[in-house]
């Protein structure tokens, strides 16, 4: 979905869901530095690899399109009617089974990894977060 998942898939061409990927999104910024509530943060002091920078930077965009529009009132009316839909997007981007092997249809990722995607995905809103968390780590994970 986003052209700086080009340099991602070209390093994890094993993983036929990274390859999957669709590159139409205008790209992102390449600087490593994302802010938190107007703080910039340094990925690189904070010890993130160029690919967990690019993962940072395409599931912010992806979230800040996807999610962070509706989470106001995702918490207010306690539900969301696109939820499927957005997990389904989540799944086509391969974030659903980060950390799961590739036998089971996942992208063989490390936990890392799946810290920076809650990281992403909690600034747009905390409590589908929660339950990307809930579901990738706590049933995908166990799977494998």
């Amino acid at each position: 979905m986003f052209k700086t998942l080009r340099r991602i898939c070209a390093t994890r061409t094993h993983c036929a869901t990274w390859r999957r990927w669709q590159t139409t999104s205008p790209s992102l910024a390449t600087s490593g530095n994302v802010s938190n509530a107007g703080i910039e943060v340094d990925d690189k002091v904070s010890g993130l690899t160029d690919l967990q920078i690019q993962l940072r930077q395409s599931v912010r965009a992806f979230c800040t399109e996807h999610l962070a529009p509706y989470a106001d009132r995702i918490d207010k009316d306690n539900g969301w009617s696109q939820l499927r839909e957005f997990f389904r997007k989540c799944g086509g981007m391969g974030l659903l089974g980060i950390t799961a092997e590739e036998e089971y249809g996942g992208v063989r990722m490390g936990f890392t990894e799946h810290c920076v995607v809650m990281e992403e995905m909690s600034r747009a809103s905390g409590s589908i977060a929660l339950s990307y968390g809930a579901h990738s780590n706590l049933c995908v994970n166990q799977v494998s």
